[in-house]
């Protein structure tokens, strides 16, 4: 038996091997434009992970040299803070017209003032003045006292030993003290224009030291000074 030749047969072969071979060509068209999507979506994955990754790196760039800049504008500000400020305890003496010092402390950089006043109203008179030049300026206003606060800091470095010091204030010529050396430290009882004498023969130095009132009459401050030996 013929099963080849069989008319029917063949022509089912004939049929179904060409829908095979279209149904094969759209399966293969199918595939090819699938392929063709999956490369371009894979480009365009590229192309926007290469921009996400440019941008990322912007934006360090932008980050690295924004905290250069501002490191270095601190640091420039540092060292124009540490050469120019000076601190002038004469003038500090010549400025206190209203008022008296209570006591002025200069340790480590860190200066303490207290003045004290007998009118009220003149505390607010100067209140603005000494705002306008020390970081750090407050009112203390009772039924007893009436005083301004005030505290700053600085950026210096002591420069001189503490028997130059001593030697120093031995030969200033203008001043009637009395003094001592207690516990390793140079203490001087004088009035105000003593102070005054000694503040201006030391003004080129850096030392660190106290100064309180301890005593008011006939118009005269008397002070006890300690210069400390550190």
């Amino acid at each position: 038996m013929n099963l080849l030749n069989n008319t029917g047969i063949q022509s089912n072969l004939n049929s179904k091997f060409k829908h095979s071979t279209v149904s094969g060509e759209k399966s293969d068209k199918k595939n090819q434009k699938n392929f063709e999507e999956f490369r371009k979506n894979t480009k365009k994955g590229k192309r926007y992970r290469n921009k996400f990754s440019y941008f990322n790196l912007i934006q360090l760039i932008t980050l690295v040299l924004f905290l250069f800049f501002s490191y270095s504008i601190y640091i420039s500000s540092l060292s124009l803070y540490s050469n120019k400020i000076e601190v002038d305890f004469t003038k500090i003496f010549s400025e206190s017209n209203n008022n008296r010092i209570y006591s002025i402390n200069f340790l480590h950089n860190d200066l303490k003032i207290i003045l004290d006043y007998n009118e009220p109203g003149s505390v607010y008179e100067d209140y603005d003045f000494y705002d306008s030049k020390y970081g750090d300026v407050r009112l203390l206003i009772n039924n007893k006292e009436s005083q301004i606060h005030i505290r700053n800091s600085y950026n210096l470095k002591n420069n001189i030993d503490f028997y130059d010091l001593f030697s120093i204030i031995n030969y200033i010529e203008e001043i009637n003290i009395e003094k001592d050396i207690v516990n390793n430290n140079l203490i001087i009882v004088g009035d105000s224009l003593d102070i005054k004498n000694i503040f201006e023969a030391t003004k080129s130095y850096v030392y660190n030291f106290k100064l309180n009132l301890i005593k008011s009459n006939n118009n005269n401050e008397y002070y006890q000074m300690t210069i400390l030996n550190d």
